[in-house]
């Protein structure tokens, strides 16, 4: 993003943890509150980004369910040969802004939230 070939610009979405880049620029650039940024994933420095105001708002993948969640499937499949009662089975999402950031941080289990 560049802010001076751009300076209208009021936000960006990122697809990815890319935000991070994009959070880290507003930040340095003091554009906290004048561009908003909104992306994906929780990961180390996003949160905090979203605390200091540079990121609007992360969604959560919850990775590590959608990681831990098919294991558990297929363990409950081979070992009782039953299915999972969904056949999409979508683990949610979580959006973390200014209203929600110091609880996310606090939470001593928001590694399984990532």
């Amino acid at each position: 993003m560049d802010r001076k070939a751009h300076p209208n610009l009021a936000g960006a979405y990122v697809a990815d943890e890319s935000v991070l880049s994009l959070g880290t620029y507003i930040d340095r650039n003091g554009l906290s509150g004048k561009v908003a940024a909104v992306g994906f994933n929780l990961t180390a420095g996003i949160p905090e980004l979203v605390q200091k105001g540079a990121i609007s708002a992360a969604i959560g993948q919850y990775a590590y369910q959608q990681a831990y969640r098919p294991v558990e499937m297929l363990d409950q499949f081979l070992t009782s040969g039953t299915l999972p009662p969904c056949s999409l089975c979508d683990v949610g999402a979580l959006i973390v802004n200014g209203d929600n950031v110091k609880a996310f941080l606090s939470n001593p289990d928001r590694a399984k939230l990532l």
